[in-house]
């Protein structure tokens, strides 16, 4: 009976090794393309929870203040020791600001407080937006900011809104001192003076009446270059902020 030898040639086992490392090699690409694609996914999905929770903070009017916080009758913060009770009765938390820098993967919001007219106007027969207007809202620059990182490095490219100036890199969320009823505004920060020498929000500033735009602020992924947008919608509910990947909506804030 004729033998044969078992084995593989040099030949066969380059080809298999060389197959191998291929193969290594795709998958090691699809993986990392995967990771960066999930990255890009988590970072959109817990920037838009942030602002979804910004927005209903306002809506439940949630107040942490603490009793060494306070404001006079100007309107303006008063800090240090504990505020006599019914001194600050008629100093309102109305709503939070949020203000995105560009290249910047923080984000940071700010307490807006109002101050009650002598003679509120009155809400059957007075738009929201000038209910709002007539309580003075101030942005509260010394207590109460807080930041919150964009995850993986996620950082804010551009901002537009859909009425002139078209540049748009904050948004208001307040809340009616009569109803639940929130206006939302958007509007450019450095443009609108809202920047004392350009350093920081100052309590004296008004809110800007750019109310009733909508409005794209786009973040750019430093894994894999992709831009995607949270939107601003005219409504009411955390329903009008949401995120878009769509190419169109990216450029349009470029």
């Amino acid at each position: 009976m004729e033998r044969h030898d078992s084995g593989f040639t040099v030949i066969e086992v380059t080809l298999f090794l060389g197959f191998t490392a291929m193969l290594f090699i795709i998958t090691l690409l699809g993986t990392g393309a995967f990771v960066r694609e999930a990255r890009y996914g988590d970072s959109m999905r817990r920037l838009e929870s942030f602002l979804q929770s910004q927005y209903s903070e306002v809506v439940s009017g949630v107040n942490p203040r603490p009793d060494t916080v306070g404001c006079n009758p100007a309107g303006n913060v008063t800090t240090g020791s504990p505020t006599v009770p019914g001194t600050s009765d008629k100093c309102l938390l109305m709503g939070k600001l949020i203000v995105f820098t560009a290249d910047s993967d923080t984000v940071d919001t700010y307490y807006i407080l109002g101050i009650e007219p002598v003679s509120p106007p009155d809400p059957a027969v007075t738009p929201v937006s000038a209910i709002i207007e007539s309580y003075n809202p101030k942005i509260v620059d010394t207590v109460g900011k807080e930041s919150f990182e964009s995850p993986w490095g996620m950082v804010f490219k551009d901002g537009s809104k859909s009425i002139n100036p078209r540049n748009a890199d904050a948004i208001a969320f307040i809340r009616s001192p009569n109803s639940s009823q929130v206006v939302t505004y958007v509007f450019d920060i450095k443009s609108d003076g809202w920047f004392a020498g350009g350093n920081g929000p100052t309590e004296a500033s008004q809110v800007p009446r750019t109310t009733g735009a909508t409005a794209n602020f786009c973040f750019e992924s430093p894994d894999n270059n992709k831009v995607a947008a949270i939107t601003l919608a005219v409504g009411q509910g955390s329903s009008v902020i949401s995120t878009k990947y769509d190419t169109t909506v990216a450029l349009s804030c470029q």
